[in-house]
């Protein structure tokens, strides 16, 4: 009795040569290649909103930097006070008070876009000239991203 190889029951059957699907480390690969991509774009969109937040505090720095000069002008005397004591003593002045009208709503409170305090010195610049300054990303004074009017 000839029997066929192909209905053969005591051997495997045979794999077709081409394959059919990925393997399992082909599919960890590409997972972990659009993993990496993911956390690409997401630092980078994280690094661009706080240099976003940088340029807001300079430029509303800057402003207030205006307002106070005016004030000096004005009144004759610097201001004194930090956070919204320094801004309420600026809006008392109607010509600092239109300055100020630029202001973002955080900025009028008289704190950055990372939520510090904005502090005016008036001989806390480069050889003393009035600065109004924040603390900048890392929210402490007197460290190397601190932010101040008049910085570039």
């Amino acid at each position: 009795m000839t029997t066929s190889r192909a209905f053969d029951s005591s051997r495997p059957p045979r794999r077709r040569r081409g394959r059919r699907g990925f393997t399992i480390i082909e599919l960890l690969v590409v997972i972990s290649i659009i993993a990496i991509i993911i956390s690409l774009i997401v630092s980078a969109g994280t690094n661009l909103q706080a240099m976003g937040m940088e340029a807001e505090t300079r430029g509303d720095l800057e402003v207030i930097q205006l307002a106070v000069n005016e004030y000096r002008e004005q009144t004759g005397q610097w201001p004194l006070g930090s956070g919204p004591t320094l801004i309420n003593r600026l809006m008392a002045v109607p010509a600092c008070k239109e300055i100020l009208r630029s202001l973002t709503k955080r900025a009028l409170e008289g704190r950055d876009a990372f939520d510090n305090t904005i502090y005016f010195s008036s001989t806390g610049g480069r050889g003393g000239t009035p600065v109004v300054r924040s603390g900048g990303r890392d929210t402490k004074m007197n460290t190397a991203d601190d932010l101040s009017s008049g910085d570039q």
